[in-house]
């Protein structure tokens, strides 16, 4: 988290039926794009393939952000 006055990062997290997207903005005065990663999502990926995916491109990226922003396409929720 952010203590007096340091930088906030946010990760946004997009997950689709066919790509998975990985974000980091840093807020400093203004937004500032710190990381991104793209891949191409598995078909018929069981959840913690995607999961071991996300890991990977996050760890690749080299993201620290303390805040998660995420989308899931609306057919996977309901």
């Amino acid at each position: 988290m952010a203590l007096f006055g340091s930088p906030r990062s946010f990760l946004g997290l997009d997950i689709d039926p066919t790509e998975i997207q990985v974000v980091e903005i840093i807020d400093r005065h203004r937004p500032e794009l710190a990381a991104y990663a793209y891949a191409a999502r598995p078909k018929n990926a069981s959840v913690s393939a995607v999961a071991n995916r996300v890991s990977q491109m996050m760890s690749k990226a080299q993201t620290s952000a303390d805040v998660v922003i995420m989308s899931l396409p609306s057919q996977n929720i309901f």
